[in-house]
């Protein structure tokens, strides 16, 4: 998911575009639907769907885009999310999956224009050779010229579903750039992942809003470690190490982004979603 202002209606309500995608293992069909999870959220004036790519050899998959146009009456924070079931069968039993995307439509001090998310996309399965050291660099840009930090959902932040149990042994996340790493040593399995995209501005800014509140946002400290390797190849439970207690706040969380990663890890093999 990710999301552009567009400006001011003839109303003067706030026009707000939003674009996703879905994958599915076969046969393409709406299953979104973004309910509101808090703050004044809008209503949605136009919408589109359509099926954008397949796959029917080997791995078969399809995968679909959304459009929809959302007309906002405040320019307060609110989030979207999408939750229900099922991923593909996978080594972790992971079953449900969750999505967030948070927008916050403050003018900002540095662009004089409300915030856009950042952006990513992904193929629907990425295929990783078993025997073969890979590390693949996640698309990971905003327009706003921000800094983009991938991460792990948090599951108590609502972000994703829950935390998956995986083998630290075979595969690593840098946070910082963005990168995942396969050491090649695994068996021939599907990965799966709930990975949210934050941008962080590269100077501290004001956010301001038509009631005439503000908020500061500060920028992220890239130089200290936000790497996720743990150094044991036995299976245990992620918890995201985070600068200070509670998550950072950058400027919008996406879970786009909603893109959780799965990957296939066979003789040949890799996914994300």
């Amino acid at each position: 998911m990710t999301f552009t202002p567009k400006g001011r209606n003839p109303d003067g309500t706030i026009r707000v575009d939003f674009r996703y995608k879905e994958s599915f293992r076969n046969g393409c069909h709406r299953e979104f639907y973004w309910n509101c999870l808090q703050g004044n959220c809008g209503s949605t004036e136009h919408f589109e769907y359509g099926t954008i790519d397949s796959d029917l050899l080997g791995v078969s998959w399809c995968q679909a885009e959304g459009y929809m146009s959302r007309s906002i009456s405040s320019d307060k924070p609110f989030d979207l999310q999408e939750a229900s079931c099922c991923w593909i069968f996978n080594s972790y039993s992971a079953s449900s999956w969750l999505l967030l995307t948070h927008v916050d439509l403050g003018t900002r001090s540095d662009t004089g224009f409300p915030n856009r998310s950042p952006v990513t996309t992904i193929p629907p399965i990425i295929r990783v050779p078993q025997n073969c050291p890979t590390t693949y660099t996640l698309m990971a840009h905003d327009p706003d010229g921000d800094r983009v930090r991938c991460r792990y959902g948090v599951a108590s932040s609502s972000e994703c579903y829950s935390f998956f149990i995986f083998n630290y042994c075979l595969l690593t996340f840098s946070q910082r750039t963005c990168t995942l790493s396969f050491n090649s040593a695994g068996f021939g399995t599907t990965h799966v992942f709930e990975l949210v995209l934050e941008d962080f501005p590269r100077q501290y800014i004001t956010l301001r809003y038509g009631d005439g509140t503000t908020s500061t946002r500060i920028p992220f400290n890239f130089r200290k470690k936000l790497d996720s390797a743990v150094p044991s190849c036995n299976f245990g439970e992620y918890r995201p190490e985070f600068l200070d207690p509670t998550p950072p706040h950058g400027i919008y969380v996406n879970a786009s982004v909603g893109q959780e990663f799965q990957i296939p890890l066979r003789a040949a093999a890799t996914r994300d979603r």
